[in-house]
């Protein structure tokens, strides 16, 4: 009898960091084998392959690898970064390193080095990468061409020249207004009667998550400039950076209409610098379009920073964005500008620096802002097209000055996207996150609000468009509706889905996944049975395609709560990289937080509820 012919079977199973592959040969026999029958079966096992290790991380001048307020001041520009990396299958293993700002969205760069293994490989950072003050933190992770180790933890350092920085506000994480390591947020209510004067406004700032006692600021308080006066509207807008560099927030507060001695409705912003002591103890800085650093032409009706935004750089440099929509260009009434402000550098752009466009009268060019380490945004909702008025547009930007203006990258629209229709006013609100793609490379996802868009025969039913920002140009990602499979709604009659549109990132370091980058989307018209316009934001990965099952947030799916008429929930929102915020301006007046991580598991509960401040008139209009 021919015995059975031998059986292979080829096993594959892995773990992390582990790649096991092995063939099993099974040698049958039977009663009738020569005189080797019974002969146990014979077994070949291939080697394992094992992924590199990565070990000692450390720079050079020296230090351990250490993160947190303790991390080492290094007086250098360009530190040498180094690991010992090893793998016993292979003779030569790749390091892959990159850096980051301690609070930065974007992997600022990286580089490969290639040693044998066993060895130590290091990398010095390039000229210029670094600048004297700043916070940076670094990575690695090892290959051998076809197995990778993890990435390390990140190791942390502050760089500088000259006298060494100051250990205040060491902890050095973004909303830190006071540097004890606690996200803090700000409230903005413009419509507050300040020493009695109707809309003169104030800001509510929140600090260490409520634990610390709120302190609520003015003009003519502490050390800001000025004083209240009706209609100034301080608090308007809001926007939160490191603009001094030394690791606390700062809080950017604008009044777009405040009037100069002699002309109305010119508009002035105040930076309130942070510290120990929270915001406004040690400095403050005031402009207007008066000043040298925003030198222009005072004019009534300017609105100098009706809109905000502020980053910094991929390397930590500041950058601050003011929209002045009510800016008259030549004869256009109200065409807009922008004042763009890197560092110490500073630039204007209106619609007139557009390579064949013009700056025509209601564009209102720099109505919205939005940024990221990577790319910048403006929104012109007025922008005609044709003879389509209030369609709007979206421009956006990297920032690379080219001539002394950003760069542009290119021009969003309805007519590009959709379908241009009259009072659309597509960008009237944007938001704007860094993110990585699978490819490892600094992106940005831009989301943008057209709360006018007839969605299926709904008027002002509302539309979101998504938007993936490369350095070279930008793909669209897809309309969402309400209507949407996944977002949960039905486009209405005035429910104005996408009035307020805000991304989150909330894992920086890794690529786009639909648990890192998430919108949420306020549609303040939504009605609930007979309940009118009480509201409802809609929370969902902004990447995904389709959209998976959106969370929704309103007052009746909380626990305990009824519904209120007119709370207008959606048009007071604003975001840290753990928490959105959402206000009730309209309802019960107070502030609600609500963790990210539990948004995204459904879980549309707010965890904390902080009641208004006394005399609250729009508190929530903006939060920063």
């Amino acid at each position: 009898m021919v015995p059975p012919r031998p059986r292979s079977l080829l096993l594959r199973y892995g773990r992390a960091g582990l790649a096991v592959a092995a063939i099993i040969c099974l040698l049958a026999t039977t009663n009738d084998q020569s005189p080797a029958a019974g002969t146990p079966a014979m077994v070949t096992v291939a080697a394992a392959a094992t992924a590199p290790v990565v070990s000692a991380p450390a720079t050079v001048p020296a230090t351990t690898c250490v993160s947190g307020a303790s991390r080492p001041k290094v007086a250098t520009l360009t530190p040498q970064l180094k690991v010992t990396v090893a793998d016993p299958d292979t003779a030569t293993v790749t390091a892959q390193f990159e850096w980051w700002t301690v609070a930065g969205e974007g992997r600022m760069g990286g580089a490969n080095v290639s040693v044998a293994a066993g060895a130590t490989a290091a990398t010095t950072l390039p000229a210029g990468a670094f600048v004297s003050g700043g916070r940076y933190k670094w990575r690695v992770r090892a290959t051998d061409g076809s197995l990778f180790s993890a990435w390390t933890s990140f190791c942390e350092l502050q760089v500088y020249t000259g006298t060494a920085p100051s250990s205040n506000c060491a902890a050095g994480i973004d909303h830190d207004y006071n540097g004890d390591g606690i996200r803090d947020v700000a409230v903005g209510d413009p419509g507050y009667a300040a020493n009695g004067q109707d809309g003169a406004g104030r800001v509510t700032v929140i600090y260490g998550g409520g634990v610390l006692p709120a302190t609520s600021y003015q003009q003519g308080s502490g050390n800001i400039p000025g004083g209240p006066e009706a209609g100034d509207r301080f608090g308007h807008a809001l926007a939160t950076y490191d603009a001094d560099r030394d690791g606390c927030s700062d809080l950017v507060v604008s009044a777009p209409f405040e009037s100069s001695e002699t002309t109305a409705g010119v508009g002035s912003i105040v930076i309130l610098y942070g510290s120990p002591g929270g915001l406004a103890t040690t400095k403050t800085e005031w402009f207007n379009q008066g000043s040298a650093a925003f030198a222009e032409t005072l004019e009534a009706g300017d609105a100098f920073g009706f809109a905000l935004s502020a980053t910094n750089s991929l390397s930590g440099e500041p950058i601050l964005i003011v929209g002045v929509p009510g800016e008259d260009i030549g004869t256009a009434v109200d065409a807009g500008m922008i004042h763009y402000r890197r560092g110490t550098t500073s630039a204007v752009y209106n619609g007139s620096d557009k390579p064949g466009g013009a700056a025509e009268t209601g564009d209102q060019f720099g109505y919205s802002l939005a940024s990221s380490p990577n790319h910048f945004a403006v929104g012109s909702p007025g922008e005609a097209i044709e003879a389509v008025t209030w369609a709007g547009v979206v421009e956006i930007f990297t920032h690379e000055l080219i001539s002394g203006k950003p760069k542009r990258l290119g021009t969003a629209s309805q007519q590009a996207l959709e379908t241009a229709e009259q009072d659309d006013a597509f960008g009237k609100s944007i938001a704007m996150v860094a993110y990585q793609s699978s490819a490892n490379t600094n992106e940005s996802m831009l989301v943008i609000g057209v709360p006018g868009e007839d969605a299926l025969g709904a008027v002002d039913a509302g539309l979101v468009h998504r938007l993936a920002l490369t350095s070279t140009g930008f793909t669209h990602l897809g309309p969402v509706y309400q209507a949407t499979p996944g977002i949960g709604g039905g486009s209405e009659v005035g429910d104005h889905f996408g009035e307020q549109v805000v991304v989150v990132n909330r894992q920086p370091a890794t690529p786009v996944s639909n648990d890192t980058v998430i919108a949420a989307v306020g549609t303040p018209g939504e009605d609930f049975g007979a309940f009118a316009d009480n509201g409802v934001i809609y929370v969902f990965p902004a990447a995904a395609n389709p959209v998976p099952v959106a969370s929704q947030v309103h007052r009746g799916a909380w626990p305990g709560n009824t519904t209120i008429a007119g709370e207008l929930i959606g048009i007071g929102l604003g975001i840290d990289p753990v928490y959105l915020y959402l206000a009730s301006s309209h309802g019960s007046g107070s502030l609600m937080r609500f963790s990210w991580s539990s948004l995204v598991q459904g879980d549309v509960a707010p965890n904390v509820t902080w009641p208004a401040p006394s005399g609250q008139v729009a508190y929530g209009a903006s939060i920063g």
